[in-house]
């Protein structure tokens, strides 16, 4: 599995070697290592970090026909990575979105405003009551039952 946290340089230069030694099992967890590390980007606003997160999942995660159960497995487990990085960003979020709306209503803010508010964030990650392939159902669950304590 690809490390996370190094430059943009890191990711380019293994994939580029991996690409060129015809080794596209390797080449794909460069990459992934690559977007996750971007998604992760703590000033990213969530629509740019889910791009990352996707892309990694619909480029680079994708089983090749060729495989075998070994191969599989190794891209099984990169989809896991993915969507754990990604449900612990969004979860992180969500958290801290959840403890401002807590402390508003603490401070005596017009809770209508507030859930008319969260509303709003919550649909950017709860789009429907099915798990998006992005995420792990425990994580979405999870974000779920947060949102439902303010709509």
């Amino acid at each position: 599995m690809p490390q996370i946290g190094h430059s943009e340089m890191y990711y380019a230069n293994l994939a580029h070697r991996a690409q060129k030694a015809y080794d596209l099992t390797a080449r794909d967890a460069y990459k992934v290592g690559h977007y996750v590390t971007l998604g992760e980007k703590k000033l990213l606003p969530w629509p740019e970090k889910l791009r990352y997160y996707r892309h990694a999942l619909d480029h680079h995660c994708l089983t090749p026909p060729y495989a075998n159960e070994e191969m599989k497995a190794f891209y099984q487990n990169l989809m896991d990575l993915v969507r754990s990085y990604c449900g612990a960003d969004a979860l992180r979020l969500i958290s801290a979105e959840d403890d401002t709306y807590a402390h508003r209503i603490q401070m005596g803010e017009n809770a209508d405003m507030i859930y008319d508010e969260a509303e709003r964030f919550f649909q950017k990650f709860i789009e429907t009551d099915e798990c998006p392939f992005w995420f792990s159902p425990g994580d979405y669950d999870t974000m779920k039952l947060i949102r439902n304590q303010w709509i």
